[in-house]
């Protein structure tokens, strides 16, 4: 399979990686639910959202990462080259990453809560329903793992939520898309943003499609700047664990993360306005830092 996808045209490789997403999606599907009737015959409430998380965890490989490994693969006749994932991040930028991570949140919440605000075309209104029961569902599923505040809870909704998201999306969209659209547009800039708005719209979640899209966006040029995709893996999984850590902490004191929006605290308004003043600085040191 090494390298004969590497001559042929976009299209023809557009095409291989959408058929190695559908083999690889349907081998998962098929082993989640083998797996479901061998341990979770008779699942019990408090085994049916691990069932959940395990599922999530397979589709997630099944979608993303295999397909991702198997293009690099047929590309160079390598599963880390084509993706930078055999490059090491430089200290220097995983401690910036680390900064920004905290600097983000404010940021990413206001963009969040701006997007709920905005409503779709009365054209659009059948597609805007559509969108919003997607939502609720997924909405629905959320509150129903993230319940359990046990520390194995949590720890098994970090590695669901956190860990294995960022290492499986990032090889897909950053460390997949991102380069074979750098090929096909002779330039970086536009793949950058094409592959933030297929990373955003993906997620099926209008509400949080501004921000999810700003967000790819910067993951994609940590993955320019940086030579590595284990930047980029980094930086997802930081601003999806401190996600899920202020949702944990904001349950347990007994805030609906529904009903509440970031204007509601009074310290938000400054903080915010603090994180618009550093962001702006972080990224010019990544840039200045950058691998050439």
């Amino acid at each position: 399979m090494s390298h004969f996808l590497e001559n042929k045209s976009p299209l023809g490789q557009l095409v291989f990686l959408l058929l190695f997403v559908l083999g690889s999606a349907l081998f998962f599907t098929l082993l989640g639910q083998v797996l479901g009737m061998l341990l979770f015959a008779k699942q019990t409430a408090d085994q049916q959202p691990v069932f959940m998380m395990v599922e999530q965890m397979l589709m997630s490989t099944g979608i993303f990462l295999l397909p991702a490994l198997l293009f690099a693969r047929a590309m160079k006749g390598n599963w880390f080259s084509y993706n930078r994932a055999n490059a090491c991040p430089a200290k220097s930028h995983l401690y910036l990453v680390f900064f920004l991570s905290f600097v983000l949140l404010p940021v990413v919440s206001m963009l969040g809560y701006l997007n709920e605000q905005i409503s779709l075309p009365a054209a659009w209104n059948d597609i805007e329903q559509w969108i919003k029961n997607m939502e609720e569902k997924i909405d629905q599923i959320l509150m129903l793992l993230l319940s359990n505040h046990s520390p194995c809870n949590i720890l098994l909704c970090m590695l669901t939520m956190a860990v294995v998201p960022a290492i499986c999306e990032e090889f897909f969209f950053r460390g997949t898309l991102q380069p074979f659209f750098t090929r096909w547009f002779s330039g970086y800039s536009a793949a950058i943003w094409v592959t933030a708005f297929i990373f955003s719209a993906i997620h099926l979640q209008f509400a949080g499609f501004i921000p999810r899209f700003l967000l790819g966006v910067y993951l994609g040029y940590l993955y320019r700047w940086g030579g590595s995709l284990w930047l980029p893996v980094f930086a997802h999984f930081l601003h999806n664990a401190f996600s899920l850590g202020l949702w944990f902490y904001m349950d347990s004191v007994g805030m609906s993360t529904n009903t509440i929006s970031p204007t509601d605290f009074p310290s938000f308004i400054p903080l915010f306005a603090v994180a618009v003043l550093l962001l702006p600085c972080g990224l010019l040191l990544l840039y200045k830092k950058r691998i050439h």
